[in-house]
């Protein structure tokens, strides 16, 4: 499951939590409270967050949010940089 869906830090079925997922749903929502980060929350969301169609290109998800399709590329691409890095990081 990527990072940008995981609706909480416990996995179905079992009683303790997965570690990984608790640090990158934590940071991902913690971005939503700072300026520098704000965009990169909303990007990393809106990407992974499934069209109905199965359609929706990450240009046609930048037009819907109202940003260029290079911002939300460069955005994307900075997000899942910081989660790598974060995961790197602690484990």
């Amino acid at each position: 499951m990527h990072p940008a869906l995981i609706p909480g830090t416990r996995v179905y079925g079992r009683q303790e939590s997965d570690p990984v997922s608790s640090l990158i749903n934590y940071q991902v929502f913690q971005w939503l409270e700072a300026d520098a980060t704000f965009w990169m929350h909303h990007v990393l969301i809106a990407a992974y967050t499934p069209d109905p169609q199965g359609r929706r290109t990450n240009e046609a998800k930048a037009s819907v949010m109202g940003l260029s399709p290079a911002f939300f590329s460069r955005t994307l691409k900075r997000a899942r940089l910081a989660i790598q890095e974060l995961v790197e990081k602690r484990f």
